[in-house]
């Protein structure tokens, strides 16, 4: 009983300073003012302008004038003279290597080859090819009767009834192929001797008709003549003797 007692007293005792505590307390109130002023004002206005104004002007401007003018005159002149001089001594004669000797004439006009000087022996049609069988100028023996074609090609300086000439008598040609244009040029106005139109190189006379191969198709019994007196174109009977000569012709190969 005793630790009871003593507790007691010792709480009781605790609840009388509790009390005078309290009692203090409230006498305290009136004299002590404590006042804190701390002001803490923070005024840091930081303000951060950034004007960083990074403008590019860069105005590169690239101007190229770069003129070349190549002008080449390069003037190459070449003057070589070359002086080649051939000299040929070569004689060009009217004279083929197949139509020479004695009695023969080559016209390189046709390339044929005539006896120099006709048979002046009046005969028909069948005895001239027969005369020029048997002749043998210039140690040839393949003469013939000429056509009327060939015989235009002996004709000079009567440009109607020469190789080119208008008259339209060739060989083969029917009888209307005769017209006046046949009737040859001016009498004895060529340039063969007595003014026969033949060549001037050659010999003989012209008084009468030449005989030609060529018959006339349509005229039976007749064939082609040419006259050198006039260089006239005819027909003419192939029997018929009276008027008639021959100048025997061969190819010039």
């Amino acid at each position: 009983m005793r630790w009871l007692f003593w507790t007691t007293a010792f709480v009781a005792a605790g609840c009388n300073l509790f009390m005078d505590d309290i009692q203090l307390g409230v006498k305290d109130a009136g004299t002590d003012a404590d006042t804190d002023t701390d002001s803490d004002a923070d005024t840091d206005t930081d303000t951060d302008t950034d004007t960083d104004t990074d403008t590019d002007t860069d105005s590169d401007t690239d101007t190229d004038t770069d003129s070349d003018s190549d002008t080449d005159s390069d003037t190459d002149t070449d003057t070589d003279s070359d002086s080649d001089t051939d000299t040929d001594t070569d004689t060009d004669t009217d004279t083929d290597a197949a139509c020479t000797g004695s009695g023969v004439w080559y016209d390189a006009a046709s390339d044929l080859c005539w006896e120099e000087s006709p048979s002046t022996a009046l005969m028909n049609l069948a005895d001239a090819e027969e005369h020029c069988d048997g002749v043998s100028a210039g140690g040839y023996d393949d003469w013939r009767v000429p056509d009327i074609d060939e015989l235009r090609s002996f004709v000079r300086e009567c440009d109607l009834t020469d190789t080119d000439g208008s008259c339209g008598v060739h060989n083969g040609s029917l009888s209307d192929a005769w017209a006046t244009d046949c009737d040859g040029c001016t009498a004895w106005g060529g340039p063969g001797i007595s003014g026969c139109y033949w060549p001037a190189e050659v010999s003989g006379t012209c008084s009468f008709r030449t005989w030609s191969v060529s018959l006339v198709p349509d005229a039976y019994g007749y064939g082609w003549i040419l006259a050198f007196p006039t260089a006239l174109i005819d027909m003419q009977y192939v029997t018929d003797v009276s008027v008639t000569y021959t100048r025997c012709v061969r190819d010039a190969v």
